[in-house]
């Protein structure tokens, strides 16, 4: 293997990976990255076209347009991409086709189909040498095979990327429709969450999840009777097991597709009524067996309620629900230790801290 090969590969990969880690797909970038590769190592020039002859992207054909003026809607794709190479060689000024078995000619293109999810071409890769030497005749084609098979990769989680984030607008609609009140909430929520997740300094993966999370954290309540949901007294027994079903469906209305972004959507959603001292629902788990964004979003979420008009209760002020999460934290209102009653301990101590800190320094300005 050249060093060449290995070098690209490698840099091809990260890529493609750090894209699936930060969730972050362009195929423009992508291939702009394999364009200005092939040209540090071949000193060569390349442009990306569709398969409408649109081009994508492109290092070097500075005097080219950005796209062919040809009509090929009555074509397939494969007819399409066979039948542009040659009109490439003809839009790019090509002095001599390459000779395989020959000597190779002082400027020279090479054209291929590359192909993504499908396996249909619906991509073609120009290469324009002006050196005879830099030219691999049996690296090439290697390393489209493999810039292939990483944009098949690259467009499959591209595609549930996608998926993923309609879904998540879906279930936001869902809910809206519902009740304006309760989406509304979901928001404020969701930009607590970011503060919190902000002041711990939590990774971009997670804050993804956890925003979302926040999102359609409610999303249980769709099963929920509106005389239920909007009875301005207290909730007899049977009804609040009504309410307290709401985690484990939103858990299942999450999770139901089959992607790992909404699994660990779900979890969060599933665990966020949980207490710190293990008298929360609906397993009971307590302390670090709480998934942390879990105990993040329970946070946000009790202080939007506390802070917010609702049918069943009057709003607290922002200080006195700061107290609030204080005391339901276990702190002591004047002096931030541990309390030393048995009173219920229901969330993390060192997070409301933070975000409670944190609130009351943004107040002052």
């Amino acid at each position: 293997m050249s060093l060449s090969k290995e070098k690209i590969i490698d840099h091809i990969s990260t890529h493609v990976r750090h894209s699936i880690r930060d969730q972050v797909f362009s195929k423009a970038d992508y291939f702009s990255m394999i364009a200005h590769l092939f040209q540090e190592e071949f000193n060569c020039q390349c442009a990306f076209l569709d398969k409408n002859l649109n081009i994508i992207q492109r290092v070097g054909f500075a005097s080219s347009p950005r796209k062919l003026n040809i009509d090929y809607k009555s074509l397939d794709p494969k007819t399409c991409l066979t039948k542009a190479i040659e009109v490439l060689k003809r839009q790019f000024t090509q002095e001599k086709p390459i000779i395989t078995t020959g000597k190779m000619q002082h400027i020279f293109h090479v054209s291929y189909a590359l192909a993504g999810i499908g396996e249909v071409p619906n991509y073609i890769m120009v290469i324009k040498f002006t050196q005879a030497d830099r030219y691999h005749s049996e690296l090439l084609p290697e390393l489209i095979d493999y810039i292939s098979g990483q944009l098949y990769v690259y467009e499959q989680h591209e595609e549930e990327d996608l998926f993923y984030r309609h879904y998540i607008s879906t279930l936001q609609r869902v809910i809206q429709a519902k009740s304006p009140l309760l989406a509304a909430h979901c928001l404020r929520v969701s930009q607590y969450c970011k503060t919190m997740g902000a002041l711990l300094k939590i990774n971009e993966v997670e804050m993804a999840h956890l925003r979302d999370a926040a999102l359609i954290h409610d999303i249980g309540y769709v099963n929920v009777p509106n005389e239920i949901l909007n009875r301005p007294g207290r909730l007899t027994n049977t009804e609040l097991m009504y309410v307290r079903k709401t985690v484990e469906e939103g858990y299942k209305i999450v999770s139901s597709k089959e992607l790992f972004d909404l699994e660990s959507i779900g979890k969060i959603i599933f665990c966020h009524m949980e207490n710190f001292d293990g008298t929360g629902y609906p397993r009971g788990l307590k302390k670090q067996q709480i998934p942390r964004l879990s105990r993040i979003l329970g946070i946000a979420n009790a202080y939007d309620a506390m802070t917010s008009p609702r049918p069943y209760q009057t709003s607290l002020s922002h200080e006195e629900a700061l107290e609030e999460l204080k005391r339901c934290a276990g702190l002591n209102f004047d002096s931030n230790k541990a309390r030393d009653d048995k009173g219920c301990v229901q969330f993390d101590p060192s997070i409301v801290e933070k975000f409670v800190e944190f609130q009351l320094q943004w107040s002052k300005h």
